[in-house]
């Protein structure tokens, strides 16, 4: 499953864009699913202009990963969200740092994630 996003702009400098010189202004999100019954799920990037994939996003700059089963992840306002099924948690995280922003927990099984409207999700 791949998951990408569109170009029209939220912010001056586009969607997923960040200040940081280090922060990659493109790429690729990738979702690892891990093993089903094991916490073992993480969140990759893929950056097409060094053409380099690193491993364990969200873990490295949260310091714990996201939980069993990711399902799915969007880019709401700027924001990723993940949805963790097996878990029970949607977490909300900056697209620049990685850093959990929020989480949703306490829902049965959490798969797909659609903003309803502009502050709805």
């Amino acid at each position: 499953m791949l998951v990408a996003c569109n170009n029209e702009p939220e912010n001056p400098n586009g969607p997923g864009t960040s200040t940081n010189p280090d922060t990659p202004s493109t790429g690729l999100y990738i979702i690892n699913e891990g093993m089903y019954g094991s916490p073992s799920a993480s969140l990759s990037f893929y950056n097409p202009e060094t053409d380099v994939v690193t491993n364990n996003v969200f873990h490295s700059a949260n310091g714990y990963i996201l939980g069993d089963v990711a399902s799915s992840m969007t880019i709401i306002n700027g924001q990723g969200w993940i949805s963790v099924n097996n878990s029970g948690i949607i977490y909300i995280f900056d697209l620049s740092t990685y850093k959990e922003k929020g989480r949703i927990q306490g829902i049965n099984s959490p798969r797909y994630i659609c903003q309803a409207s502009g502050d709805k999700v």
